[in-house]
């Protein structure tokens, strides 16, 4: 019998060891950039990189699509529907490549203009842009063999890997920055480097898998795979524009410069929310076997311990972040104007503390393969978040954008849970949410953090390093003992074991 939690442990391994490689590249590049560059072109780049995100678009979600119908029907289908499947896939990609053209094209022609950079950079940002263009759209077809990898709960199996790559990459970067050259020439050392490791992705898909092959497909079944992928489609542009829209809308309604600004602050705490995320990542595509057998009890109980696991470490982290993270950004860049403020740091806790709960209920919701209602929830948290930026970001800058996202990520974990409410219909699935005794002291130590936060200042790694492994320690103690029943310690416990007996 497959052993779930072990091969929980290695993917999550895998996404640990990759995430945590992309981290420290940002880590170390940024300032480079910053430093090199200036806070002006900085903020052109990340801009660049997030209207690229836009282009995700382009393939209708096939590789987003295979990966929820595998994981779904894996163990109840032969191999050869599932090559079936694959094949499917492959053929949509290949009918819509004239879709990532001119989608393409719209994203180089308004870069200048959404990137709100002077004329005299008009043709460096087109140039990036469209290098940029071009390395999406290779990913995006290597993309389908990690798709599948992940789907069949094999994605450990190309541990170490992608980091290599990534960190090649990154120093490629390094070296072009104190060469003297600029953001085109960034692009196009990343367009080698994700090109490469889409091959590889390819080859360890092809040598684990015995069912990764082109099979005749009826048109019928593309067309079918079109629409789920549509859907799909659908929920990604509306997220998109909810969660990825942030450095385009605040470039262009305030200046790059804030986007830099915006950037390092915020960095610590996106940070965090990938290395939680990946408890997700790693786990809920292996538990597509429990809706396909209909057994709602377990799904119930998995998301609610994911929940309690999710709050207590964004609890400890969120709070960590509000009492160092000005001086976290003004030792990594030597530079006090880059932190934004601690109200700007109190209110990016809030929102990545809902968003890594809301991918709770959002990953449950993809696996059933319904997600029309969930498209609905993310153009409204869309509308009120591009709505809302455009009248207070003006004014309130920084500030004014991170209002609206966060009363956007709260309605959508709100709608969320009422959404998977529909398929878990006895069970209280706002409760763990809103109205438990671990998100009344979640949320009050962190209110009590940012209190206090304008009162501390460190002005040495050493000292930061010791000073939050202190505090962590601290916290973990009295959220142990305050927050959590008897019963969520002995299973956090019980889980920790199981992961430390694992080889």
């Amino acid at each position: 019998m497959i052993n779930l939690k072990k091969i929980a442990l290695l993917n999550g391994l895998t996404s640990g060891v990759d995430y945590l490689t992309r981290l420290l590249i940002s880590f170390v590049l940024n300032p480079i950039i910053l430093t090199n560059l200036g806070a002006y072109l900085f903020g052109v780049w990340k801009v660049l990189g997030q209207l690229n995100s836009y282009l995700a678009t382009g393939d209708l979600r096939a590789a987003t699509s295979l990966k929820w119908i595998v994981s779904k029907e894996r163990e109840v289908i032969s191999k050869e529907e599932l090559s079936k499947i694959y094949s499917t896939s492959i053929f949509s990609f290949l009918l819509l490549i004239p879709l990532y053209i001119i989608v393409g094209l719209v994203i180089i022609y308004i870069a200048p203009t959404v990137s709100n950079v002077n004329k005299e950079d008009f043709d460096l940002v087109r140039k990036t842009a469209t290098v940029l263009v071009i390395t999406f759209i290779i990913t995006q077809f290597f993309f389908l063999f990690e798709s599948v990898l992940q789907a069949m709960n094999m994605a450990y199996k190309r541990i170490g890997i992608r980091s290599v790559i990534l960190l090649i990459g990154g120093a490629g970067n390094i070296i072009i920055l104190n060469l003297g050259y600029s953001i085109f020439e960034m692009a196009i050392v990343n367009l080698v480097a994700l090109s490469f490791n889409g091959i590889t992705m390819y080859w360890i898909a092809k040598q684990n898998i015995n069912w990764l092959n082109i099979v005749k497909v009826k048109f019928k079944d593309v067309k079918g795979f079109t629409g789920l992928s549509l859907q799909y489609t659908l929920q990604k542009v509306a997220s998109l524009a909810n969660v990825s829209s942030d450095v385009i809308l605040l470039g262009y309604l305030a200046g790059p410069e804030y986007v830099a600004q915006y950037t390092f602050t915020m960095f610590a705490m996106l940070g965090v929310q990938g290395l939680i995320q990946m408890i997700s990542t790693a786990v809920i595509p292996g538990l597509g076997k429990f809706y396909g057998e209909g057994d709602f009890q377990k799904v119930f109980t998995i998301r609610n311990r994911l929940i309690e696991l999710k709050r207590m470490l964004l609890t400890v982290c969120a709070v960590l972040i509000c009492l160092f993270n000005a001086s976290f950004v003004q030792l990594w860049t030597n530079d006090a104007t880059q932190f934004s403020s601690q109200l700007d740091t109190f209110l990016i806790t809030l929102i990545i503390m809902f968003r890594v709960l809301a991918v709770v209920d959002k990953s449950f919701i993809n696996i059933s393969l319904k997600i029309k209602k969930q498209i609905g929830v993310s153009i409204l948290t869309a509308v009120v978040v591009i709505v809302l930026s455009f009248l207070i970001v003006p004014v309130f800058e920084i500030t004014g954008l991170l209002l609206a996202l966060l009363l956007a990520s709260i309605l959508e974990i709100f709608f969320n849970a009422l959404i998977l409410k529909k398929e878990l219909v006895s069970y209280n699935l706002l409760k763990d949410l809103f109205a438990s005794k671990t998100f009344i002291i979640s949320n009050l130590l962190i209110f009590i953090a940012y209190l206090l936060s304008d009162n501390i200042f460190i002005d040495s790694w050493l000292y930061l390093i010791l000073y939050s492994a202190f505090v962590s320690l601290f916290l973990f103690l009295l959220y142990w003992f305050i927050a959590l029943n008897k019963e969520k310690q002995q299973w956090i416990y019980n889980s920790f074991l199981t992961a430390l007996k694992k080889k």
